[in-house]
């Protein structure tokens, strides 16, 4: 790329650029080329006692490209990151909001989406059921199953379809070590051939628009099975 047409790129993708290339160094040649990139967020009621859901959105470079403008675009009125469970209640920076504007901001991120043909994925796991086959269990470990199918998921599918494999998942002082400590156990796993696919994942936080755009399917796959 020449250095007049490199200066015309936004700082936000070169920012996402950086985050694409999956830990490779900003000098090196990038490495894009058959990856699939998926962000995951978490969802669940607000006892934790119903379901855990990790749900998110699939996609190659070419798909996410540009999808930080037409995200931005339509969050420009908001003053932090969007969050689909303060829309939908009309909570936090939504308080003063009426409900056909929450609503109309609904309809045009899910639109932005669409646009893109990213694909959605979603793991559930049913708190209560998890809590019978293990009732020693610890707080998040439905979440943990949850994370578990996701990655295997993940995994699969860029093997099915030969492509290498990068995830983001929300950073959470919470649940961060053990989710990280599941995908390198998931990668290290001999003798499973599509744990090959695997190569990084990282842990941000909401500001990264592809994970607020999670945060809206998460949300919606929890009401869905709810």
């Amino acid at each position: 790329m020449c250095a007049e047409s490199q200066s015309l790129i936004p700082s936000w993708h070169v920012q996402f650029a950086s985050l694409a290339r999956a830990g490779r160094n900003s000098d090196s040649i990038p490495g894009w080329h058959a990856m699939v990139f998926s962000y995951f967020d978490d969802s669940s009621d607000e006892r934790r006692t119903k379901y855990f859901a990790a749900g998110g959105l699939i996609g190659g470079e070419d798909q996410w490209f540009t999808f930080d403008l037409q995200w931005l675009d339509a969050t420009r009125d908001l003053n932090k990151p969007f969050r689909s469970t303060e829309c939908e209640c009309q909570h936090g920076q939504f308080k003063n909001w009426t409900k056909p504007r929450c609503n109309a901001l609904m309809d045009r991120l899910v639109t932005v989406i669409r646009f893109y043909a990213l694909m959605g994925f979603a793991s559930i796991v049913p708190i209560g059921a998890y809590r019978r086959v293990f009732p020693n269990s610890g707080e998040f470990d439905p979440y943990y199953l949850a994370v578990t199918h996701t990655i295997i998921n993940m995994a699969t599918i860029g093997h099915n379809i030969h492509h290498n494999v990068k995830l983001w998942l929300e950073d959470s002082s919470s649940t961060k070590a053990s989710s990280n400590r599941i995908y390198d156990d998931l990668k290290e796993l001999k003798g499973w051939a599509p744990g090959r696919r695997l190569k990084g994942i990282s842990f941000d936080p909401k500001s990264l628009c592809p994970l607020q755009a999670a945060d809206l399917v998460a949300r919606e796959a929890f009401k869905h099975i709810d």
